[in-house]
């Protein structure tokens, strides 16, 4: 999947829970993001505290982040999916990233969680992903 092609399918199943995600799918998402918030929030801080337009932005790059956010979280749901596990794990590790020292141990996991291969062909959660 190309990057467009990742960040329009993200995008456009930010409130879908069902169905699988290529690892391409999801990590060309997650880079788009963080690209785009570093940018945005590199624009402000050189427009200044101070300045409407900057607050302008502030706002807009909130929002941005809380539908992101919500895409980045079910995207993330998808890619267990793909590797035949529950998507509950996304709230169990959100969970424990809270936890100090656990947390580390956590985000361990689920990073090697979304970085393994998705189960070739159907599984319980849908056909493979593109």
């Amino acid at each position: 999947m190309t990057f467009l092609d990742s960040v329009k399918t993200c995008l456009k199943k930010t409130l879908t829970i069902s169905g699988r995600a290529s690892r391409s799918e999801f990590w060309w998402f997650q880079l788009s993001f963080f690209v785009i918030g570093l940018i945005v929030g590199l624009i402000v801080a050189a427009l200044g505290a101070d300045s409407t337009l900057a607050l302008i932005i502030g706002i807009i790059f909130t929002l941005y982040v809380i539908v992101g956010s919500i895409a980045s979280f079910t995207a993330g749901i998808r890619r267990l999916h793909d590797t035949n596990r529950s998507g509950w794990l996304v709230l169990v590790f959100w969970l424990l990233g809270m936890i100090p020292f656990v947390n580390f141990i956590s985000w361990i996991v689920y990073i090697v969680f979304i970085c393994q291969a998705g189960t070739p062909g159907d599984n319980r959660f849908g056909p493979q992903p593109e």
